[in-house]
């Protein structure tokens, strides 16, 4: 299994309502499913959202029901069929990428960087987004 993305010095670290690259914000609770004993390795858990469930790593021992930030780098989110209930708000042509500002329906903010030939979702669209369980880092709030 492949280790978890950790923050670099170009990344953006979470903020405040989901801007950034938070995917859940405050409120979002770990399921029981996923284990994480406390000190042990970093587990891939759950998170109830009013969006739906995501999956992340752990690797603090959190408490269900605990309120979490769920982060992932904006180049890890997929625009397809699955995931998240979005609008794309902007897109932005960067040359080879294109940066996305997606809402989801309680105005939390995702951002997502992709090529110019994924997932061609106009401003002002529907989608759905999603990322893999072992990019996205789940953290306490």
């Amino acid at each position: 299994a492949a280790a978890p993305r950790r923050w670099g010095p170009r990344a953006s670290p979470p903020g405040p309502r989901g801007s950034g690259c938070a995917a859940a914000g405050p409120g979002a609770a770990p399921h029981p499913r996923g284990g994480g004993a406390a000190g042990g390795p970093p587990t891939v858990r759950t998170v109830e959202t009013a969006h739906g469930p995501v999956r992340g790593v752990a690797e603090a021992a959190l408490a269900e029901g605990a309120a979490v930030v769920v982060a992932v780098r904006p180049e890890d989110v997929v625009l397809g069929a699955e995931g998240l209930p979005v609008v794309v708000a902007d897109a932005v042509f960067l040359g080879d990428r294109v940066r996305r500002t997606l809402r989801l329906p309680d105005g939390a903010t995702l951002r997502a960087s992709g090529r110019p030939a994924e997932a061609a979702a106009a401003p002002g669209s529907d989608a759905r987004a999603s990322f893999p369980a072992d990019v996205a880092v789940i953290l306490p709030a």
